[in-house]
């Protein structure tokens, strides 16, 4: 499965569940639905002091990571540490430093195994998705998709920048641009315009661009949220236009 795809998945699931829920818990509920696991949760700021889980799908999902905090050990803080994902079966015996944390998880959500992994739609960890399916249970995408998932997640979550990869630099012209594609999303899913403006987010970190740069994309109607697995990208609709006015040039 490719980003478009998977993007599209999360745009589906998030337009499907109930408007009135807060964001960070569509996002989580939309991570629990594409991998197939049984629940989870988010957390920002894993290891630190102000350790906030903005969103967990279900009691299991919220008793783990108050354990974690508790315990101040678990995958969370694992990942946060190494910026890498992490398996951990709590039908095994672990000495890490997780033991401890895996015999009390065990009689929260049985014998489980949990994946963790690290948002990262800036150079840095901003947080954690963790999951919990049972014991012999694929989990739906393949690794890097699953990576992918966790940092459009986080992206979609950033409320402090509108561009993804660096500081925002917009004049008032494009920031109308940006409401009036909140707007057209809106009305081609269906979904809140918090919402709608997440998925952009999301699809801006995936396409290398702006919010302003997928806006126009957006306003130019090629780019549907709502058939999103055969439209372009930002990128391939700035790489168009160049080809359009080189062709022009060479017209004339």
């Amino acid at each position: 499965m490719d980003k478009v795809q998977v993007l599209a998945r999360l745009a589906s699931s998030i337009a499907g569940t109930d408007r009135d829920a807060p964001l960070a818990l569509r996002l989580c509920r939309a991570c629990v639905d594409i991998l197939g696991a049984r629940g989870g949760a988010i957390t920002l700021s894993p290891t630190g002091p102000e350790r906030w889980t903005v969103s967990a799908s279900d009691s299991v999902a919220a008793g783990l990571e108050d354990l974690e905090e508790v315990l101040g050990a678990g995958p969370g803080h694992q990942v946060a540490e190494s910026g890498r994902a992490v398996v951990l079966r709590l039908a095994d015996d672990v000495t890490d430093g997780l033991g401890e944390y895996v015999h009390q998880a065990r009689r929260i959500a049985g014998p489980a195994t949990l994946h963790a992994l690290p948002m990262l739609p800036v150079p840095h960890t901003i947080g954690v998705v963790v999951v919990y399916h049972d014991d012999g249970v694929e989990l739906g995408l393949d690794t890097d998709d699953r990576q992918f998932l966790a940092d459009a997640v986080g992206a979609a979550l950033l409320r402090d920048t509108d561009v993804v990869e660096g500081t925002d630099t917009s004049s008032w012209p494009d920031r109308a641009k940006v409401h009036q594609a909140t707007g057209m999303v809106v009305a081609q899913l269906g979904v809140s315009t918090e919402d709608a403006m997440a998925l952009l987010r999301a699809h801006a970190f995936a396409d290398g661009s702006t919010l302003e740069e997928l806006a126009g994309v957006v306003l130019a109607r090629q780019f549907d949220f709502a058939h999103a697995d055969d439209t372009p990208d930002a990128a391939d609709h700035d790489e168009n236009d160049e080809n359009d006015e080189n062709d022009e040039n060479e017209g004339r």
